[in-house]
C-alpha cells in the first residue's frame, strides 16, 4: 500500500477514535459503568459493585436514551424488554420530569 492510502485508514481511525473519546466524555461518571457492564457482560461479573450499578441499570440506560447516546431500540436489546417497553418508560419519564440534561 501506497502512504496515500495508510494515511486515508490512519484519518479514518482518527476520527473513530475522537468519535468514541467524545461519546465516553460526554457520559456522566455514574452512567459509564451501565453502559459498559451492559455492552459487555460476560466481562464484569468479578468487578466490584457490580451487583450495586445493575440494580441500577434500568434508570441508567434509560437517562442514556434521554441523552441521544444510545437508541431505544439499542436499550431495549440491553434491557431485554420491547422497543414499545422502552417508549412507555421513556413517555413516564418525560410525564414525571425525571430527565436532567447535564
Amino acid at each position: 500500500m501506497n502512504n496515500r492510502v495508510y494515511g486515508e485508514i490512519e484519518d479514518r481511525m482518527l476520527k473513530g477514535i475522537q468519535k468514541c473519546k467524545k461519546f465516553i466524555n460526554d457520559m456522566p461518571i455514574d452512567e459509564m459503568p451501565a453502559f459498559i457492564y451492559s455492552t459487555f457482560p460476560g466481562k464484569s461479573k468479578l468487578c466490584e459493585g457490580y451487583d450495586s450499578i445493575m440494580s441500577m441499570q434500568k434508570s441508567h440506560i434509560m437517562t442514556l436514551v434521554e441523552m441521544d447516546k444510545i437508541s431505544m431500540g439499542r436499550a431495549a436489546e440491553l434491557l431485554g424488554i420491547t422497543i414499545n417497553a422502552v417508549m412507555a418508560e421513556y413517555a413516564s419519564r418525560q410525564r414525571l420530569g425525571t430527565y436532567t440534561k447535564c
